[in-house]
């Protein structure tokens, strides 16, 4: 920057005793002036210092440097900086900016609504970040939305609404890990023990376990699981079942039979004889030749 007026100890040489200043040194010691007018910028008796944007597009109202000598300020206020100040067509938004040398905003609060936009100048709500945010250190960071009733609302919107999260829903209290929709843990959808090394699905509010993995077995309707899958009940597969290895089934037992079956013999034996309720018969063990 470029500054033209006359230095302190170069005005006091014009007015030294016994000298006659001229109309050029008068006018060298006004333009060393600031003049409330004609530089937008006054202090009146009661008010604070008083600055007044300059007429160009963005409103620049201070520019910081390092050294005056430099061509561009490191940082700039303005009251109306544009999304992009490479493109004169780019929007603007009233508000107040600290830009960089480019005249890129990097902090804005946006007259109308109080809104901070970090990044970009069109906040859309009380915090608008474009670009990463970071946590580091020790100390704990909490987010906590309105109270309302018991609970605290906290909401992360993707793109199509696709992650939205509402409550306390992540806990880490005792030796398990609790992820449900209220403060009580007996309300948990997911858990996941510490100590215990399992993973729990719940479903219910909280009040029926549907699945858990533990010890690298999956049980289903099962806390126990005692192989890699078992299943506390009854399996409907829709399709092929492919099975590999060995499959084993209980023994046959003369239980009270469902669905119209009945057992075809008169006496039980480890052959089992069985008919369901379409007339067919099913056998359990061989059946080869014979005389009887």
């Amino acid at each position: 920057m470029k500054i033209e007026s006359k230095s302190r100890n170069e005005l006091k040489a014009y007015f030294r005793k016994n000298s006659i200043p001229t109309e050029s040194n008068f006018a060298d010691l006004i333009n060393g002036m600031l003049n409330h007018k004609d530089d937008g910028i006054a202090k009146l008796p009661g008010n604070p210092l008083s600055i007044e944007a300059d007429d160009s597009v963005q409103q620049k109202l201070i520019n910081f440097y390092h050294d005056l000598e430099e061509e561009a300020p490191v940082w700039s206020l303005s009251l109306n900086p544009k999304s992009d100040p490479a493109d004169a067509s780019s929007d603007n938004n009233s508000g107040l900016s600290i830009s960089d040398s480019l005249g890129n905003s990097h902090l804005f609060i946006e007259s109308t609504t109080g809104n901070v936009g970090i990044g970009n100048i069109t906040p859309k709500g009380k915090l608008d970040i474009n670009g990463s945010l970071v946590f580091t250190g020790n100390s704990s960071t909490k987010i906590s939305g309105a109270s309302r009733g018991s609970r605290h609302a906290l909401v992360l919107k993707g793109h199509w609404n696709e992650l939205e999260i509402k409550g306390r829903v992540i806990d880490w209290t005792g030796t398990n890990l609790h992820i449900g929709y209220d403060n009580n843990h007996a309300s948990h959808m997911i858990e996941m023990g510490r100590n215990v090394g399992h993973l729990r699905f719940m479903s219910g509010g909280g009040t029926t376990e549907t699945m858990r993995v533990i010890n690298g077995r999956v049980g289903i309707g099962t806390s126990n699981p005692m192989t890699t899958l078992h299943v506390g009940g009854s399996v409907k597969v829709d399709g092929f079942l492919n099975l590999s290895g060995q499959i084993t089934q209980d023994n046959w037992k003369p239980a009270s039979l469902i669905n119209g079956w009945e057992r075809y013999s008169t006496t039980f034996n480890s052959a089992g004889y069985f008919r369901d309720s379409f007339g067919i018969v099913h056998l359990k063990g061989m059946v080869k030749n014979g005389t009887g």
